[in-house]
C-alpha cells in the first residue's frame, strides 16, 4: 500500500481541520467507506464531487 500517495490524496481533498480530527480519532477503519477492509485500488472507482447546495427560500 502506498501510504505516501494516500497522504497526498488526503492533503489534496481534505481540510486541515478534518485531517486533524481524523488523527485525533485514531480510527482503525477507513472513515470514508466506513469499513476496516478496503483496498487502495478502489480509488479508481470512487468519484468525488462537490454537492450542489440548494438554499431554502424560507
Amino acid at each position: 500500500m502506498d501510504f505516501v500517495y494516500l497522504a497526498d490524496l488526503k492533503n489534496k481533498y481534505l481540510t486541515n481541520n478534518l485531517l486533524d480530527k481524523l488523527v485525533e480519532m485514531n480510527l482503525d477503519y477507513d472513515p470514508f467507506v466506513n469499513a476496516q477492509d478496503y483496498n487502495v485500488n478502489w480509488i479508481a472507482n470512487l468519484e468525488i464531487k462537490k454537492e450542489k447546495c440548494i438554499f431554502s427560500k424560507y
